[in-house]
């Protein structure tokens, strides 16, 4: 059990703090700094309104004596006063089109301008004299405000760098280094061999002054404590699994030699009853011969016995005949004894498919003939060779044809056939009898153990099973092809056999 946690993490976590720190910080700052901005702008403005109010109570009476005596200097001298507060750039008096004095510099673009009738009392009477025009602008309010929000600003963001700093290094103190840690215990983790529970270095703590022991437990403490109960639950899970793994490993291997015995005892059982199937016609096979041989040696006897001469020649004949007979009830034992023997653990050998499929229908061939069934086979090449165990291809070649004996026995028009080929990977072994073929119902089955088409009492229903089962551990398969006009079952054995 391996956590293999990146060494960045915990500083990643740390720049991410660090960073939406920063980001939040920079966020409040800059709202906090444009109300500021906002709210003195709106007092500046405010101010500027309040000198254009002023100058109506503090000067217009004056100008307006200064206008009916024709001063012009202290109209002058009175307008520069008026200007005198900041936002204030221009005024001037004029009386109908006729301009008296101005002070400042009209400005282009300005904030706004007031206007105030100049008038004198004279016996109880007001008489216009002209008009005091005010101009103000907001330039020096902008410029004030720009100027404040870079120094408010600088400030700012050499606060928030500061306690960014400062936060950064208790953050990399109380708990990056604390991840890291956790992280590399983490790493270490094994199955096979479990770390010491874990302990981080915590200074920065609440201590009891007689046990030294921590009086206050935080999130991190948590996390140990969690972790240390994970892996001791993992070690006694580890442990209690190992022991369970031994008993499954032991039941299987002893449920796998019960299926073994049992496969065993299902094809020795299988195979018995073939043999039992055969018995009738390999007894008459070979007391067929036999009986010739027995004939012909009553018949020699009784020329011996009555004293006539015995032709050699005739002799030799005779002689060679029962010899022939004799080496053909050989070969029939000699297949018999082949077949019967279990053929599992035998190596894979080059063998004839000529002689493979003469030595297995050697053992059937006398119950096929007494049933007026026609049988032929042919190999092409003649001389074909391929790799297998002898003993269980003949077992299934013999399955095959004794279950197409079965199937076409009552049939009016009775034949099998046997074919041999080859490709360029595989060697084929087909054997095709007179039946129609297989219904679809049945196709998904015939290959099922304990599944048979014959009357009960008749199979086993594990030939085609165990039949397949051969052709698996030859690398090869066993199928029913469905291109055939009549049944037809195929042997594909590959050229080169696995190790």
């Amino acid at each position: 059990m391996n956590f293999s946690w990146p060494k960045s993490l915990s500083v990643s976590i740390t720049r991410k703090l660090l960073a939406t720190l920063l980001v939040l910080s920079g966020i409040i700052t800059t709202i906090a700094t444009i109300v500021q901005l906002s709210f003195d702008y709106y007092v500046e403005v405010r101010d500027l309104k309040n000198e254009l109010s002023r100058i109506e109570s503090s000067f217009k009476n004056s100008v307006a004596n200064s206008l009916w005596e024709l001063n012009t200097q202290q109209i002058h001298t009175q307008l520069e006063g008026i200007i005198a507060p900041a936002g204030l750039v221009y005024a001037e008096v004029t009386s109908g089109a006729k301009l008296y004095a101005t002070a400042g510099t009209r400005p282009e673009k300005f904030h706004s301008s007031q206007t105030y009738a100049l008038q004198y009392k004279n016996s109880g009477r007001f008489i216009e004299l002209g008009q005091l025009t005010v101009v103000a602008t907001s330039d020096h309010i902008k410029s004030k405000i720009l100027r404040k929000s870079f120094l408010i600003f600088a400030i700012q963001f050499l606060q928030t760098l500061l306690i960014s700093f400062f936060i950064y290094l208790v953050i990399q103190n109380l708990v990056t280094r604390h991840l890291l840690t956790i992280s590399a215990y983490m790493k270490s983790f094994y199955l096979k061999s479990f770390p010491k529970p874990l302990k981080l270095n915590r200074r920065l703590r609440d201590f009891d002054s007689l046990t030294l022991e921590s009086t206050s437990s935080d999130e991190l403490d948590i996390l140990v404590s969690n972790i240390n109960s994970m892996r001791q639950e993992l070690e006694n899970s580890y442990a209690k699994l190992n022991q369970l793994n031994t008993q499954l490993e032991n039941k299987v291997e002893e449920k796998t030699h019960q299926l073994m015995m049992q496969r065993q005892h299902l094809e020795y059982s299988s195979k018995m009853s073939a043999l039992g199937e055969m018995a009738g016609g390999i007894a008459h096979e070979i007391n067929t011969p036999l009986a010739a041989i027995s004939g012909s040696v009553q018949l020699l006897l009784k020329q011996m016995e009555s004293d006539l001469p015995i032709e050699k020649s005739q002799l030799l004949k005779t002689l060679q005949r029962n010899q022939s007979t004799v080496e053909k009830i050989a070969q029939i034992v000699k297949g018999l004894r082949t077949f019967s023997r279990d053929g599992g653990g035998d190596p894979f050998d080059e063998i004839s498919v000529k002689l493979l499929v003469t030595d297995t229908i050697s053992l059937c061939q006398e119950k096929i003939k007494n049933n007026q069934i026609q049988l032929s086979f042919s190999v092409v090449p003649e001389n074909l060779k391929m790799t297998c165990r002898f003993v269980q291809a003949s077992q299934v070649l013999l399955n095959l044809v004794n279950n197409s004996f079965d199937a076409i026995s009552a049939l009016p028009e009775k034949w099998i056939g046997i074919d041999a080929s080859e490709t360029e990977k595989v060697t084929l072994i087909s054997v095709t009898d007179s039946g129609l073929g297989i219904s679809d119902v049945l196709k998904e089955k015939i290959f099922q153990p304990f599944f048979s088409t014959k009357e009960l009492g008749k199979g086993t229903g594990l030939g085609l099973s165990i039949s397949e089962s051969i052709m698996h551990q030859h690398g090869g398969r066993l199928f029913l092809n469905d291109q055939s006009e009549h049944t037809c079952f195929v042997m594909e054995f590959p050229k080169r056999q696995r190790e």
